[in-house]
């Protein structure tokens, strides 16, 4: 992926369904090749546009970011923990930790059952939890569902949504019999509420091709503060406050280690930053949304 590439994720990282005349326009190219480089990015590099459902919608508000060492080969031990339905992401990593999963539960007796079950498993030995406490940039955000009324239709198109994040209105109407007007107007609610939100994700025999990069941050102040301050570093796919180990884990995205670490350090220079431990992503093992 060149420079350009580079641009066009941006624009799809902040709006995901930007249409091909304003992503033309802001990248600086002509209709045609906008959608010619669309394309290729969608269909040989790997990337992937999906819609990420938030969590209530599902029935697992309770979030948490395990970080595991390991005394046994770590490839055996990940495929293991992947196996677990309530841990949705699981990564082998270099850094502090040998493995790093998200767990989703849907209380957090059920979250606390699941880390003792991963505890449990012989070549697990050292563990290190932070519990989310909220989402800035991934599903929460903006997170205003609290009234809203969700039906069967609203479900079809989430997961319509979750497959193809850009699935024209026109092909969501006719996969459930509805109007074209009636699948937009649906669709755009549920993306204004926060009920769904539009990110990007790599299909797991591509990561060789992007740096994936987790960071643990010790803060003073508050994160919502800081996400303000981190909203003009580019990369950024997470960000949530968390108790635990951390204040603030992020996950940030680069074409290259290059551009993953110019981020770190534009991190590291930020004042309410105290400390930052960073690993690299090596294998993602297990990614669900």
């Amino acid at each position: 992926m060149d420079e350009l590439d580079d641009q066009i994720l941006q624009e799809l990282l902040a709006n995901g369904r930007i249409t091909l005349t304003e992503l033309a326009h802001k990248v600086g190219l002509n209709r045609v090749s906008a959608s010619r480089r669309l394309r290729a990015l969608l269909t040989e590099s790997g990337v992937r546009v999906i819609g990420l459902a938030h969590p209530a919608v599902v029935g697992l508000p309770v979030m948490a970011h395990v970080s595991i060492d390991a005394a046994s080969p770590v490839h055996g031990l990940a495929e293991q923990i992947a196996q677990d339905h309530r841990v949705l992401f699981v990564s082998i990593t270099a850094g502090l930790m040998s493995l790093i999963s998200e767990v989703r539960a849907k209380n957090h007796e059920e979250l606390q059952a699941c880390i003792d079950d991963i505890r449990r498993i012989p070549g697990v030995t050292y563990m290190r939890t932070s519990i989310y406490t909220e989402l800035l940039i991934d599903v929460l955000h903006p997170a205003q569902i609290k009234d809203l009324v969700i039906d069967q239709l609203d479900l079809a198109l989430i997961e319509i949504l979750r497959q193809d994040g850009r699935a024209s209105y026109a092909t969501m109407a006719t996969a459930l019999g509805i109007s074209t007007g009636t699948a937009r107007t649906r669709v755009l609610r549920l993306l204004d509420t926060g009920v769904v939100k539009i990110g990007l994700t790599w299909r797991p025999a591509s990561q060789e091709r992007v740096t994936r990069m987790g960071l643990g941050l010790r803060i003073k102040g508050t994160a919502l503060e800081l996400a303000k301050s981190l909203e003009a570093i580019p990369g950024f796919t997470f960000l949530a406050s968390s108790i635990g180990q951390h204040d603030v884990i992020a996950t940030v995205h680069g074409t290259d280690a290059n551009a993953a670490l110019r981020a770190v350090d534009q991190i590291r220079a930020i004042p309410e930053v105290l400390n930052v431990e960073s690993w690299i992503h090596l294998k993602v093992v297990k990614e669900e949304h």
